[in-house]
């Protein structure tokens, strides 16, 4: 048997929690207005559906999701990928997860272009790593490959990166003699440029 137990205000406008009765315990939900309507807006005391009860912990599990993707998005930039892989180990179904994840890019939170701009003029910049470094390693971030080579050339274009210049500072940097060829292609070719 499942009862409604209690329905009250949430701290989020436009939602109400609702605390349930089962066979397996008490628990409680938060879901939005619209989805309390769309269940009969049951009143205490009733019995509800196994139906209902899915759909309340379905739309309880996308409030949550929400939260969750907000607030990883508040402390640090992720890609669509990484945000829905990080709201799947907080518990959040997989296709809820994807779909919030792509309702934050839709809303604009997550910009790909200005995360892949930054990360890669980090990486020459300060690493001086070279594209064939850049791209498996932001590949195995989450970011797609053709996405990252066109950051590489945007940035490129606009003069905010320089291999040649990159290349100069990693040698510099590892105190490696410039006429010693083969360290210089060694430290080079570790660093994902190309070795002539």
């Amino acid at each position: 048997m499942i009862k409604l137990e209690y329905v009250r205000g949430a701290s989020s406008k436009g939602y109400v929690r609702l605390g349930v009765n089962t066979d397996e315990g008490k628990a409680s939900y938060t879901v939005s207005e619209a989805t309390y309507s769309s269940i009969g807006a049951p009143r205490i005391s009733d019995d509800l559906t196994r139906d209902s009860l899915d759909i309340i912990k379905n739309a309880d599990m996308e409030y949550r999701a929400r939260i969750y993707a907000l607030r990883i998005l508040g402390y640090a930039d992720n890609s669509e990928r990484r945000l829905a892989e990080k709201l799947c180990r907080r518990g959040i179904d997989r296709d809820i997860a994807v779909c919030i994840a792509r309702e934050m890019v839709s809303l604009g939170y997550i910009n790909t272009d200005r995360q892949l701009d930054s990360l890669v003029r980090c990486e020459v910049n300060i690493r001086f790593s070279g594209p064939a470094k850049i791209i498996p390693k932001l590949k195995a971030r989450g970011y797609d490959a053709k996405d990252v080579s066109a950051a590489i050339s945007r940035l490129q274009e606009r003069g905010e990166i320089d291999f040649e210049l990159a290349r100069l500072r990693l040698i510099e940097s590892k105190h490696v003699d410039p006429e010693d060829r083969e360290s210089v292609k060694k430290i080079l070719y570790r660093n994902g440029h190309n070795v002539c």
